[in-house]
This record gives structure tokens, sequence and C-alpha cells, in this order.
């Protein structure tokens, strides 16, 4: 007797830490807990600034190193510069002289 109730004890426990963690998801997730879309999308967003940040950087580096050329993306691969990666569905551009980001939309 003493092993069943020890054992609807531990089930109860779980059962409580489980809904204990669902609803802790709604502060995380930023969306009432539906998915987790907010999270994702906070990610990519601080990925974006960082290759922006870097990105930028190449570029001043690439005028420093040639100065009077014109900068392109093909420039500054050629450069040997090692360009990141653009978060799907969105693409890093050059316009007038600063890289700048083109969200899925054309954002």
């Amino acid at each position: 007797m003493k092993g069943i109730f020890g054992l609807l004890s531990l089930v109860a426990a779980l059962a409580i830490i489980a809904w204990l963690a669902m609803n802790g998801m709604k502060d995380f997730t930023g969306d009432k807990g539906k998915n987790l879309m907010g999270a994702k999308q906070r990610t990519e967003r601080v990925a974006v600034k960082a290759n922006l940040s870097v990105l930028n950087a190449f570029v001043n580096q690439y005028r420093a190193m040639h100065p009077g050329e014109p900068v392109t993306m093909d420039a500054l691969r050629a450069a040997g510069m090692e360009l990141p990666e653009c978060p799907p569905g969105g693409r890093f551009d050059l316009e007038n002289g600063r890289i700048v980001y083109k969200g899925p939309e054309g954002q």
C-alpha cells in the first residue's frame, strides 16, 4: 500500500512540475506559450545585428586597405574576408557604403 501512495505522490509531483514549466514558457516566448516563434525571432534579430557589425567592420577595413576603390560584396570576398551568412529568407546588401539587412519581405 505504501508503494502505491509513493508512486501516486511522484506522479502528482511530476504533473505539478510539468504544469509550472508550461506556464513559465509564456513569459519566455513572448506570445503566451502558443509556440517558440518569439524566441526564434529574437535570436535571428540578435544574429542579424551581430552580422551587420562584422560586415560594417569589414567595409571599414577594406576602405583602409584599398583607399579610393569602390566597396562591393564581391570586392570584400575577393579581399579574403569571410562574410557571415544571413538568416533564412533575408540578405545583406551594400547601400551608400554601408551594409544593410533586407528581411524576408525586403524590409
